[in-house]
């Protein structure tokens, strides 16, 4: 689970830092990519909310319920890559593996 410091970083738009557990680096993406959606009216508070109490939960959810996650994020990530945006092609790439584990693949 994300300390406050890293919600608030993550509220922040800042980098995913260096040292992350794995879990808490795809929770930190999840999260900030859902908090640049709320505060660029793509998604509702009360959506966001919803979303974000998944997110804190994400290393205890079931399988199924973190790649559903991960699935809703992605495309956002990947659209951020059109940008020349470097960060987005490093969260793409976790996300990516992070679906391919779950998915046994």
């Amino acid at each position: 689970m994300l300390n406050d410091e890293l919600c608030k970083q993550a509220y922040k738009g800042i980098t995913a830092p260096k040292g992350l557990t794995n879990d808490d680096k795809i929770s930190y993406i999840l999260l900030r990519e859902l908090y640049r959606q709320y505060k660029h009216n793509e998604i509702s508070k009360d959506i966001a909310m919803t979303f974000k109490d998944k997110i804190q939960n994400y290393p205890k959810l079931k399988e199924k319920e973190r790649l559903s996650l991960v699935y809703y994020i992605y495309p956002s990530i990947l659209e951020l890559m059109k940008g020349d945006n470097t960060p987005a092609y490093d969260d793409a790439l976790a996300l990516f593996m992070e679906i391919v584990g779950l998915q046994n693949i």
